[in-house]
């Protein structure tokens, strides 16, 4: 069978009044709930830091330090 290549973009901002209480972002239940999901590129920003990630089954959580 043909196999077919999609990507979906999706933004989320989250406004947290305590943003340094978030230490990570897990993103397993995705992966769990859409298991064709290949990856999930991440970039984030906050008020001192920004970085970029990729996340994937085996490796779907985001540490934020």
């Amino acid at each position: 069978g043909s196999q077919t290549h999609s990507e979906i973009i999706v933004s989320y901002l989250l406004d947290c009044e305590e943003p340094g209480n978030i230490l990570s972002l897990d993103a397993s239940a995705l992966f769990t709930q859409f298991p064709n999901f290949e990856d999930i590129d991440v970039q984030w920003v906050s008020d001192t830091q920004q970085s970029a990630t990729e996340l994937t089954a085996s490796n779907a959580v985001v540490m934020f330090e």
